[in-house]
């Protein structure tokens, strides 16, 4: 419990820097200077592993400011690290409710955790809706779509993460598998396509086409394209480990 209270207390100091960040630019609560006080008396006694000390200030803060997210935030760190999950999902639910495009990770992973993935997609969606440039919102979502097969839905947040950060290895690859899941070889063949347009010598998309009709059974088109990506970049790696995967499946280890 000891560590993990201790790596706790790490991650509990950031928590502070949120109080002064969303303080000038947002301030949903209003926060005296006995409430600053207590708040960073408990991250200190975090960082000396004083944590019972550092939960009754925790408690206390909450009292003080009872809708302070940073707080709840804290709390709900404190809780999950004993385990006490409803406790740590309780306080995660307050401190995303005062201030949704901060807070949102730890609640909706939780929410993740507990099955309850209809919920944590509610809450990626509407974090979304606050934050629409948030890469990191868009893609958590888009995970929270394929996890649960809704490729249709997770293709339309690739959409809009491709049009804050155009097409990257990343999202060309994400859109690439999600076609696939929905039988649309075309489609996947044209998002990888997509991304080498502006990214040539990326080795790996190189041959993921190839790769493709070789999982499709068409051997023939695979390997004429492995022997053209050869010619081009013989020191390939890739190809060599598709190929040797291929001839391995074949019982030729030679």
């Amino acid at each position: 419990m000891k560590k993990a209270f201790y790596i706790l207390s790490v991650v509990l100091l950031f928590a502070g820097c949120k109080v002064q960040k969303t303080a000038q630019v947002q301030e949903p609560v209003q926060r005296d200077g006995r409430f600053m006080y207590y708040f960073y008396e408990a991250e200190r006694c975090l960082s000396q592993q004083e944590f019972d000390r550092a939960m009754c200030l925790l408690v206390f803060c909450e009292q003080l400011c009872p809708d302070d997210a940073a707080t709840h935030q804290a709390l709900g760190y404190m809780y999950q690290a004993t385990s006490q999950k409803e406790l740590a999902l309780s306080h995660y639910e307050k401190a995303f409710a005062g201030e949704p495009t901060v807070y949102w990770s730890h609640y909706a992973s939780m929410l993740f955790e507990l099955e309850q993935k209809d919920k944590a997609a509610e809450v990626l969606s509407r974090a979304s809706t606050l934050a629409p440039k948030d890469i990191d919102i868009l893609e958590a979502l888009s995970a929270v779509y394929t996890d649960q097969k809704k490729y249709k839905k997770a293709l339309l947040v690739q959409d809009k993460i491709e049009s804050v950060e155009g097409i990257t290895a990343y999202n060309a690859l994400a859109r690439y598998r999600l076609y696939l899941q929905l039988g649309n070889t075309e489609k996947a063949v044209q998002a990888i396509d997509n991304y080498l347009r502006e990214n040539p010598d990326d080795l790996r998309f190189r041959v993921f086409r190839a790769d493709l009709f070789l999982s499709q059974g068409k051997e023939h088109e695979a390997l004429e394209l492995y022997e053209q990506e050869l010619e081009k970049h013989p020191d390939n790696p890739f190809v060599f480990l598709s190929l040797s995967n291929y001839y391995g499946s074949k019982d030729m280890p030679e």
